[in-house]
């Protein structure tokens, strides 16, 4: 009556049901009208040299099963995103609260020997710091609202070229002792 994999681990559950009088539990898949469903075969002895076998569909036990496998593999992951994240922001904060810290103690105790030009150089050091750490913290609220649910979707045109060239300039003013190239092949797009 029943498939070839599944007659042979019935009967070996049922010999060792009627040896050891313990209940044999054992699961198998069956395809059924082209469904692969799973079953939990349960033989318990219920007289002498007879058993009884109770079968049950324990197909969205399974699913349900995986589902959550899924679900905590994919929690686990966040968690280890969220880990790293808060790593690389506690380093990225570093740099520029370093670099605000030596500008204004540079302009505490050698403004008054400076020129204009000096002064304002490290005055744009501490304001591109400044921002650099509010786009860090906008990236961490962005981060919360994406896994409370609330993150909206606004798509909006973007000149790619004036971007990277305005963030060149902002790397240029953090890195000054560096010059960064930027090239590009796209067509310029005025907005």
């Amino acid at each position: 009556m029943l498939p070839t994999e599944i007659a042979q681990p019935a009967i070996n559950s049922v010999k060792k049901a009627l040896s050891t009088g313990e209940v044999q539990i054992f699961e198998s898949q069956i395809l059924v009208n082209n469904n692969l469903l799973d079953y939990e075969f349960r033989i318990a002895v219920s007289a002498e040299d007879e058993v009884m076998a109770i079968v049950r569909d324990i197909t969205e036990r399974k699913r349900a099963e995986v589902d959550i496998r899924s679900a905590l593999e994919k929690e686990k992951e966040l968690g280890e995103l969220k880990s790293g994240f808060v790593t690389m922001t506690s380093h990225e904060f570093r740099t520029p609260l370093a670099t605000i810290l030596s500008s204004t103690e540079l302009l505490e105790h050698y403004s008054h020997k400076w020129s204009e030009e000096k002064k304002l150089t490290h005055f744009q050091r501490i304001q591109v710091s400044v921002k650099h750490m509010t786009n860090l913290l906008n990236d961490v609220l962005l981060i919360g609202k994406a896994e409370a649910g609330k993150l909206e979707f606004n798509p909006t045109l973007l000149n790619i070229t004036k971007f990277c060239c305005e963030l060149v300039e902002d790397m240029e003013l953090t890195a000054s002792n560096h010059k960064i190239a930027f090239s590009t092949q796209a067509f310029a797009l005025k907005m």
